[in-house]
């Protein structure tokens, strides 16, 4: 019987010094693989998130005991063929990279349906639609007659003339409109080029028109800017020169700043490029001039002499120059050039500050992060990717869901693509819509609106299914 407990006691002993660090090093990452040299291996993991939630996984045609959001631990290292399976879904699958010590991660994996929610808000016919960033309204113009147009407000789901009907506007045509992101106002120039009228709009209120303004505009302005939260303090560009406008007490200040090649305004400072290339802000009174750039040499480097800049200056004092001619990128920060030519626009993206660039071409992101450590933030040098190259003719772009993805218009057609690390770039066919027409993302809503291509009839496409949307099913 001694014999016996001494035997059961060594057992116990033996098994436990070879077991207890093998699970030791199985919870820290590390596996046995007794056909390896080495014997013990680090491990890997992959964590996926998907819209809707609840896709069964595979790996490498293995079903995983676990539907998303899911973390699948202890792998090693190498490729591993992932897919994603959801009722009425169309199949995920890409070849993710595992690396020791590291977790491979997808946390915003959009699951697109086999049938897209389609709703048909207008059955109207519209030739266009006007986008106003950062406001819930669409404008939609019959023709291009203003009388024509109508006001759609996406929160409260209703439609409203720009104009009453017997307006005298009404017959006119738009020439020529401007509008700000974040800023329900729009100010318009109908008419034509020599007989024209200009008039503000509040989108916002059930009767836009508030007002002709045209004694404010002498001729018709290359640029018009205002600040989405005043609508009082308007400056137009017009020639080399920017007027001042104030139109609440409906004065005109001519030739108010001379010889301008790029301007821009924010947070009550007006920002403005020279002829001698000497770039500054002021008040908007002129006043607490400060110079960002009196290097003419410098600054003949970085502008281009036969170019007129729109400047768009944003948080964290990052400064952006677009060529109108050219199409250039360039911003306060080296290298300054970041794109030679081509950009037909930008979007911020407000989940982390990185910006959506395109071209007709490619789409890229700009990105000026920084880290922060304790108290101290260190500045990373911007960085710049084209993470789309093979487009023919784009000429929307949006973040969607944060900015783990694009959507985009190119020609007619509508696709978004995951630009994710790891993700593979690969654009997915959305629908396609009325050729020449604009269309409008919601991304509070998960809702893109266009123009159907044939009858023109206003719809919107569930992008995201988020839950409002999933409670209407």
């Amino acid at each position: 019987m001694v014999l016996l407990r001494k035997i059961v006691f060594y057992i116990f002993v033996f098994t436990y010094i070879i077991l207890c660090p093998l699970i030791i090093l199985y919870a820290l990452g590390y596996i046995y693989k007794p056909d390896v040299e080495t014997h013990i291996m680090v491990t890997g993991d992959i964590h996926l998130s998907t819209l809707p939630t609840g896709a069964s996984v595979y790996i490498n045609d293995k079903i995983f005991d676990g539907k998303t959001p899911a973390l699948i631990e202890q792998l090693s290292s190498g490729e591993y063929t992932v897919r994603l399976f959801l009722d009425g879904y169309g199949i995920w699958s890409q070849t993710l990279p595992v690396r020791a010590g590291k977790a491979t991660v997808l946390d915003k994996i959009i699951l697109l349906p086999k049938a897209p929610e389609i709703e048909i808000i207008s059955p109207h016919e519209f030739e266009n639609l006007l986008l106003i960033r950062g406001t819930p309204f669409v404008v939609l113009a019959k023709s291009a007659i203003l009388g024509d147009w109508l006001i759609y407000d996406r929160n409260a789901k209703n439609f409203y003339p720009a104009v009453p009907s017997g307006s005298p506007y009404a017959g006119y045509p738009v020439y020529a409109y401007f509008t700000v992101k974040k800023s329900p106002y729009v100010i318009l120039m109908v008419g034509s080029k020599s007989e024209y009228k200009a008039l503000q709009l509040d989108l916002s209120a059930k009767e836009p028109l508030l007002g002709d303004i045209t004694e404010l505009f002498p001729e018709i302005p290359r640029q018009v800017l205002w600040e989405a939260g005043n609508k009082n303090d308007v400056f137009a560009l017009q020639g080399e020169h920017v007027n001042k406008i104030d139109i609440k007490s409906k004065a005109l200040y001519p030739e108010y700043i001379k010889n301008v090649r790029g301007f821009g305004i924010f947070n009550g400072s007006i920002y403005l490029l020279n002829d001698k290339d000497v770039f500054v802000s002021m008040g908007y009174d002129k006043s607490s001039v400060k110079e960002i750039l009196n290097d003419t040499e410098l600054g003949r480097e970085i502008f281009d002499m036969a170019d007129y800049y729109r400047v768009m200056p944003l948080p964290n004092n990052i400064i952006l120059f677009i060529g109108e001619k050219s199409g250039e990128l360039l911003a306060n920060r080296l290298p300054y050039r970041f794109v030679s030519g081509g950009v037909k626009g930008i979007a911020l993206s407000e989940s982390d500050g990185r910006f959506l660039v395109w071209r007709k071409d490619k789409i890229g992101v700009l990105d000026f992060s920084t880290e922060t450590t304790g108290n101290i933030t260190f500045e990373i040098p911007p960085t710049f990717e084209w993470v789309f190259s093979e487009g023919s003719n784009i000429e929307e772009a949006f973040w969607v869901y944060g900015s783990s993805h694009v959507l985009f218009k190119d020609g007619d057609t509508i696709s978004i693509i995951d630009i994710q690390d790891y993700a593979n770039h690969s654009p997915m066919r959305l629908c396609t819509v009325k050729n020449g027409s604009s269309v409008s993302y919601s991304e509070r809503e998960g809702l893109l609106y266009y123009l159907e291509p044939q009858s023109g009839k206003f719809m919107s496409v569930t992008i995201l299914e988020l839950q409002q949307n999933q409670s209407k099913k």
